[in-house]
């Protein structure tokens, strides 16, 4: 089948391989990121606990105690957020110029908003995460982060597929 070809559902197999390369690559670097900031920098806490604070914020505290199933939970989440920024992103991309024509700007500027998004409204707001202090150093590294690892990524992903297809 030409890669270029649109399944019988519409959907073009190459628009899937590229969010799916994309939200691979932001999930994972947000979650190396994290580790080594939250398990090696500052609070000292293990990948199991890393991937339980994801999980509590579906299952609140008691996400501390399940063990390795909840830090499943929580790897599957931390994807399945990763995973919807990017189909956000590409969602929009066409319609917003200047996404295609200043890719790094706009995926740094998207990565603030993934940040400020998750840390300001869903993270305080809509999940059972334990409040904790707010640290500047903290959310500037987390913002840092997020820009490069996340929005970056998802950002020259998507400018690659789209300048491909030509649209």
């Amino acid at each position: 089948m030409n890669n270029s070809a649109v399944c019988d559902g519409g959907i073009d197999p190459c628009l899937l391989k590229s969010i799916g390369a994309a939200g691979l690559t932001a999930g994972v670097l947000d979650a190396a990121a994290g580790v080594v900031v939250f398990d090696f920098a500052l609070h000292r806490m293990t990948i199991v606990q890393v991937l339980q604070w994801i999980a509590s914020g579906a299952l609140g505290p008691k996400a501390f105690d399940g063990g390795l199933t909840t830090a499943f939970i929580g790897n599957l989440l931390h994807f399945v957020i990763a995973y919807g920024w990017t189909v956000g992103y590409y969602a929009v991309y066409r319609s917003i110029g200047l996404l295609g024509r200043k890719p790094i700007l706009s995926g740094l500027l998207y990565g603030a908003l993934i940040w400020a998004a998750m840390n300001l409204i869903v993270l305080p707001y809509f999940s059972r995460v334990p409040a904790a202090p707010f640290e500047a150093g903290v959310a500037a590294v987390g913002l840092a982060w997020h820009m490069a690892l996340v929005g970056l990524p998802i950002a020259l992903f998507s400018k690659s597929h789209f300048d491909r297809a030509g649209n």
